[in-house]
């Protein structure tokens, strides 16, 4: 008979277009909390410095410099047992990788938001092809999610396949 309990979490990637307004945030969030989410992964914050999500939990940030584009940012719902290790962010605030233990299993959460230009998406793909592995501490549990910007065909046609393989998920 196997002993181990498996724990379902909810883990949700959303484009929110600007969190800076309260009234937004606070929606945003009781929404997330109707719907039992454990983790949160936002793209297009546009946040320059840090803002809190209500009272629960941690929330690491990707911040840009610009109050218009970019930004990332991922939340764990207090009731999680999250212990970050280390974080990685790209420069132009457009990824944010954290290593942690979510519940007893140690995890590499990673938060992507692509641009709308095509040469840019194709770069940033390319560029984690490589980023992540070198960052990434456990590649054996890695969670990838967010605003790809991309259809499917486009991302096979970039080989992206190829990153995915790389990383076994």
């Amino acid at each position: 008979m196997d002993n181990t309990t498996q724990k379902s979490i909810n883990i949700f990637s959303l484009n929110v277009r600007g969190l800076n307004n309260d009234r937004k945030r606070r929606t945003i969030m009781s929404w997330l909390y109707t719907n039992n989410c454990k983790i949160i992964l936002f793209q297009e914050t546009f946040c320059q410095t840090d803002i809190t999500l209500g009272s629960d939990g941690q929330v690491v940030h990707n911040k840009t410099n610009s109050a218009h584009s970019r930004g990332v940012s991922t939340a764990f719902h207090s009731s999680l047992n999250v212990k970050i290790e280390n974080i990685h962010k790209t420069d132009d605030a457009r990824v944010l990788l954290i290593n942690c233990n979510i519940e007893g299993v140690n995890t590499s959460l990673i938060n992507v938001y692509a641009s709308t230009d095509r040469k840019q998406r194709q770069e940033l793909f390319k560029k984690l092809k490589y980023w992540i592995p070198r960052n990434a501490d456990h590649p054996q549990n890695i969670i990838i999610g967010g605003d790809f910007n991309s259809t499917m065909i486009e991302l096979i046609q970039i080989k992206m396949t190829t990153l995915l393989l790389t990383l076994k998920i």
